[in-house]
């Protein structure tokens, strides 16, 4: 169930991205911010997993009592398998930006979360 709705998130940013700012503005420099509770925070981050072109679009995510260091009440075992390629590929990219400095890539949004 939330990797659908990781899905209908990447669709929700790109139609705001299209409808909002499309021939009105530069789309360059305009950015959104995801707010989200609960496990709608591993939505977030799975979205940008899934979907890396969206950190193009997503610079900061907000996270309200996500269980980020471990998903206590996994009732799915999706969540736990979720977790873990979450957790990999963040732990990826923090290794890439120490062994490398090039600018090629994304950048990562900035993630704050409130518990």
């Amino acid at each position: 169930f939330l990797k659908l709705q990781s899905e209908f998130v990447a669709s929700v940013v790109q139609q705001l991205m299209e409808d909002c700012f499309n021939g009105r503005h530069n789309k360059k420099n305009r950015t959104i911010t995801l707010v989200a509770h609960s496990m709608g925070g591993y939505v977030a981050r799975w979205t940008l997993l899934q979907h890396p072109e969206m950190k193009a679009y997503i610079h900061n995510i907000i996270t309200l009592a996500t269980p980020h260091s471990n998903p206590l009440y996994a009732f799915e075992p999706s969540i736990h398998e979720m977790h873990q390629q979450i957790m990999s590929n963040e732990r990826e990219q923090q290794q890439g930006h120490q062994d490398d400095n090039s600018s090629s890539s994304l950048p990562s949004p900035l993630i704050v979360s409130i518990s």
